[in-house]
């Protein structure tokens, strides 16, 4: 949920509401990837560990692994210091 918190902040920023994860993926692709604002490694980072949120959550047949927690913290200590540093720097 770090990760949408992220976005959820980012979208708020530019006066953007969604209802939705998919919403606020749609509007993040729209909004800061295909604008340029971010590299596609951040959506791609949102879009994995969403995945892995939803099997986690929702696939009772489907373990993670500890390397999959691990890839997904990654991704969004990255996500997140990426997200906050946009922010700071649009003052």
């Amino acid at each position: 949920y770090g990760i949408f918190d992220a976005v959820t902040a980012l979208l708020i920023f530019k006066e953007i509401s969604v209802k939705s994860h998919s919403g606020s993926i749609q509007q993040f692709a729209l909004h800061f990837i295909k604008t340029g604002c971010f590299e596609s490694k951040m959506q791609e980072s949102l879009i994995y560990c969403f995945q892995k949120r939803q099997t986690g959550d929702y696939d009772f047949y489907t373990d993670l692994s500890a390397e999959d927690a691990f890839e997904c913290l990654s991704r969004a200590k990255k996500f997140i210091s990426t997200a906050k540093q946009w922010l700071n720097n649009q003052k």
